[in-house]
């Protein structure tokens, strides 16, 4: 399998310090497991708008256009998503209600990450959409950077390079 050929997107709410809702959107390329995370709204089911808009921003802008897109049948994935896959030329492959391991590594990846995210979250007390946006940022940098596939990460199947970008928490006053 090739880089950018098959990408599975799922979206997971997490609660910060102060209970607020955000909505998280995962997008796992399903070679490399390369994986990015951004927060496209508050908590809730996303409009397909911000969605859009969070892709756009965020895979489309690094990686282009997947050949295929695995989701699920929630209401973000339709309407301007749909929109957005097609007018790329992007295969849509819709998993069935009763069948989310069909979705497998996008739920499986996502679940990590949400995992990672929450601890971060209760340990250190995060709040707000800036804080929760950045560990978006760093949980994905991280998943991206653990060894996995053959004795590398997804950043080095994918860029070909480690990245030594500094820890984006400090920006935000942690350690």
């Amino acid at each position: 399998m090739q880089f950018n050929k098959e990408v599975s997107i799922d979206v997971f709410e997490l609660h910060d310090a102060m209970d607020a809702r955000h909505t998280v959107l995962s997008m796992v390329d399903v070679a490399t497991l390369c994986q990015i995370a951004v927060r496209p709204g508050g908590g809730g089911t996303p409009s397909s708008k911000l969605c859009v808009e969070a892709m756009n921003q965020s895979w489309f802008t690094r990686f282009g256009a997947p050949g295929a897109v695995v989701t699920d049948q929630g209401a973000h994935n339709s309407g301007k998503v749909r929109g957005l896959l097609l007018a790329h030329g992007v295969d849509i492959r819709r998993i069935g209600a009763q069948a989310p391991h069909q979705l497998g590594i996008g739920e499986r990846r996502g679940g990590l990450l949400e995992a990672i995210m929450k601890k971060a979250t209760h340990n250190r007390q995060f709040a707000g959409a800036e804080a929760l946006s950045a560990l978006c940022a760093e949980a994905s940098r991280v998943k991206n950077l653990t060894m996995n596939l053959g004795g590398l990460g997804p950043a080095q199947w994918v860029l070909g390079r480690t990245h030594t970008h500094t820890n984006g928490l400090e920006q935000l006053g942690e350690p």
